[in-house]
C-alpha cells in the first residue's frame, strides 16, 4: 500500500489483510519513506526526538471530521476482516462490501453517497486465466460479473446509446425496483444470475487449464469471450423480464 501526502510517500508491505480508505491510514508501520521525507519532518519540528521511527500520518495527516470517519471506517472494515481471517474469498468479500456499505451509511461522506460500484480480483490463481469482477450499483442490486482478461469485453460494458443501454444504465434502472414491489422478484433474479455466472467461471477454469495442458492457449481467449457475451445476453433477457420490455429479436437481412 502507498499512500501520498504532497509530493512525499510512505509504502507499506501488507502481511495478511490490510483495509485502504480514503484517507491515509499508515503511521509507523511502513517499509520505506520517500527520498528526503524524513529530513523534512526533522527540519518542520514534526518528528519526536526518542529515537522512534517517524509517524506518517501524524506529521504529515490533516485532521478533520472526514478523516475521523473515514478511520471509524476503516476500523470496522479491519475487525470484519481479522475475523474471517483464514476463510476469506470472494463469496465473503462481496457480502463484507455490501455490509460494510449498509452499516456504515451514517458516517459516509456527506450521508449522501452513492455506491457506484464494486471491483474484486483474485490475484493467488497464478496457474489459471487472470478474472476481475466487477458490480454497478448499490449492494441491492449487486450482480458480479466475471471480466476475463484473455477475452474481448462486450461492448454492453462501455458508454451505452438510447437503443442499447449499457449494463450500468441498466442496473441503474434495477435500483428503482429495490424500493417497490418487484424487489422480491429483483432478488431472485440476482441470485440465480449470480449462481450462474459462478458456475461458468468454474467450467471457463477447468477448460481453460485443459486447454493450456493440450497445446490449445488460443482456444481460451475464444472461450472467455463467448461467456463474457452469454453472461450479457442472460442479464439482458432478465432485465427485460423484469422491467416486462419486449424481447429483441435479431434484425434479418
Amino acid at each position: 500500500v502507498m499512500e501520498t501526502a504532497g509530493r512525499y510517500w510512505a509504502l507499506l508491505e501488507c502481511g495478511h489483510t490490510r483495509v485502504v480508505t480514503d484517507v491515509g491510514m499508515i503511521r509507523q508501520d511502513w517499509h520505506r519513506l520517500a527520498p528526503g521525507l524524513a529530513d523534512f519532518v526533522i527540519e518542520q519540528g514534526w518528528a519526536q526526538d526518542d529515537g522512534s521511527k517517524i509517524d506518517f500520518m501524524r506529521c504529515l495527516g490533516e485532521p478533520a471530521g472526514q478523516t475521523k470517519n473515514a478511520q471509524k471506517r476503516w476500523g470496522r472494515a479491519s475487525l470484519a476482516l481479522a475475523q474471517q481471517q483464514g476463510a476469506i474469498d470472494l463469496h465473503y468479500l462481496r457480502r463484507m462490501l455490501a455490509d460494510h456499505y449498509s452499516e456504515n451509511r451514517d458516517i459516509l461522506p456527506g450521508n449522501k453517497c452513492v455506491l457506484s460500484s464494486g471491483f474484486l480480483i483474485d490475484l493467488l490463481r497464478n496457474e489459471q486465466p487472470l478474472i476481475a469482477w466487477i458490480a454497478f450499483g448499490a449492494p441491492k442490486v449487486a450482480l458480479y460479473f466475471p471480466l476475463c482478461l484473455a477475452g474481448e469485453l462486450p461492448t454492453a460494458f462501455g458508454e451505452g446509446i438510447p437503443a442499447s443501454p449499457s449494463i450500468q444504465q441498466r442496473t441503474q434502472e434495477m435500483h428503482k425496483l429495490s424500493q417497490g414491489e418487484d424487489r422480491a422478484k429483483l432478488e431472485l433474479m440476482l441470485e440465480r444470475l449470480q449462481t450462474k455466472f459462478d458456475q461458468d467461471v468454474d467450467d471457463y477454469l477447468t477448460k481453460a487449464q485443459d486447454f493450456t495442458q493440450h497445446g490449445k492457449p488460443y482456444l481460451v481467449a475464444q472461450l472467455a469471450t463467448e461467456m463474457m457475451e452469454h453472461h450479457v445476453e442472460l442479464f439482458d433477457t432478465e432485465y427485460r423480464r423484469l422491467l416486462g420490455l419486449e424481447e429483441r429479436t435479431p434484425n434479418r437481412l
